[in-house]
């Protein structure tokens, strides 16, 4: 199996001890960096020597094929499993062009975490649902002199933006694009894009929730300011808990509620899937061992590892999950919307994040600043297709 990062827990415990040994098989594990993956499958490849396995994100599909790495399709496989079982979003991250490349073995989303110990002392409680201004009204609350309402990633280059931006612009009932590969079309109208580069604007200038300094933030500082206790919330992921291992006021007063929204709620579905090499020569024995990973018994091991803070793309497991901070995060799936399998990236660094800092550092209208950055997600979106 190639993996990007195994933790040698789960390794043991989860891949070897639950999915392996259940199949007879022994598991030999090549790790190599997450920024070099497709390069590095693609040259497992070329050696003759491919992976039966491959372990990465679900939207990594169009980085694999983009590298030429050749996944084999599950469609012939999965035709007898039931899909009932798992969430719709599990087949969608992984299918390209009609054919299901992957499948999830875990996942998890996107809500606002925040201090409840913070909330209580300020009076305030979470609603089921709530709009942008609800939202910044709330966070604007929490401010204190120990501690910020608010804050968000904005630093271009942040891996984690796109995951927070996303769910915002859905919310208003665009996509991100529309089209495919070679045709990638802007989704959102400016009116859309204004919406939420309004909400980025209002968290400085109007609610006061975050300091102008966000616009210089990534997930080092939001990760370690909300750990610290000095940050009171932010849109993540279960990934808090492993975060806040060191800061036990910090771990016993984690709640989440869910993502603010323009019209509509939603959230970001992410996913760690397993894809099978079409040149495997163990291609039967591949496909038992994802069946294996994603069987009751295993998905209960994962949830119940609580450390890891990972949910279960098998519903009955997440339906059984104790812990109530990891079972909050369980309720959002059901309104997780998978990313456009465009390349986020260059859109983010060089169209998103710039508008982002604009209304937060600059103060520039969100008017003004959704036109550039439709202007500049253009440019970006046509070198994308001319790239293929």
């Amino acid at each position: 199996m190639l993996a990007s990062w195994v933790d040698p827990g789960f390794l043991n415990d989860v891949f070897q001890n639950s999915a392996a040994k259940k199949i007879g098989a022994k598991l030999k594990v090549v790790t190599v960096d997450d920024g070099t993956y497709p390069a590095q499958a693609a040259a497992a490849q070329k050696s003759g020597n491919p992976p039966d396995v491959i372990f990465w994100t679900a939207q990594g599909i169009t980085g694999l094929q983009g590298a030429g790495v050749k996944l084999l399709a599950l469609d012939d496989y999965i035709k007898t499993e039931d899909k009932s079982a798992f969430y719709e979003q599990d087949y969608a991250a992984n299918t390209i062009d009609g054919k299901v490349y992957g499948l999830g073995f875990r996942c998890n989303c996107r809500g606002i975490v925040y201090h409840a110990d913070y909330a209580k002392a300020a009076g305030l409680t979470t609603p089921a649902t709530w709009t942008f201004d609800e939202f910044g009204q709330w966070a604007a609350k929490l401010n204190t002199d120990g501690h910020v309402g608010f804050g968000f990633e904005a630093k271009s280059g942040d891996g984690r933006s796109s995951s927070n931006f996303l769910p915002l612009i859905w919310s208003t009932g665009a996509p991100m694009v529309t089209g495919g590969p070679g045709t990638w079309k802007i989704g959102p109208s400016q009116e859309q894009f204004q919406q939420v580069m309004q909400f980025y604007y209002d968290t400085v200038n109007t609610w006061h929730c975050s300091p102008k300094a966000v616009g210089t933030w990534g997930y080092p500082e939001t990760d370690g300011n909300f750990s610290k206790g000095s940050l009171a919330s932010y849109s993540a992921g279960p990934f808090v808990v492993p975060n806040s291992q060191k800061y036990p006021n910090t771990l016993k007063n984690l709640a989440v509620a869910p993502v603010p929204h323009a019209t509509k709620q939603t959230t970001f579905w992410e996913e760690h899937a397993l894809f099978i090499h079409a040149d495997s020569k163990q291609q039967d024995l591949a496909w038992q061992f994802i069946e294996a990973m994603r069987s009751e018994e295993t998905q209960k091991l994962i949830v119940g590892r609580t450390g890891d803070a990972q949910l279960a793309v098998r519903k009955s497991a997440n339906a059984a999950i104790t812990d109530p901070f990891l079972k909050s995060f369980g309720t959002l799936l059901d309104d997780a919307q998978v990313p456009e399998p465009v390349a986020i990236a260059p859109i983010m660094n060089n169209a998103v994040l710039p508008a982002i800092q604009q209304v937060t550092l600059n103060g520039t209208s969100a008017a003004d600043a959704a036109k550039s950055l439709i202007t500049n997600m253009q440019a970006q979106l046509d070198l994308i297709n001319k790239n293929g």
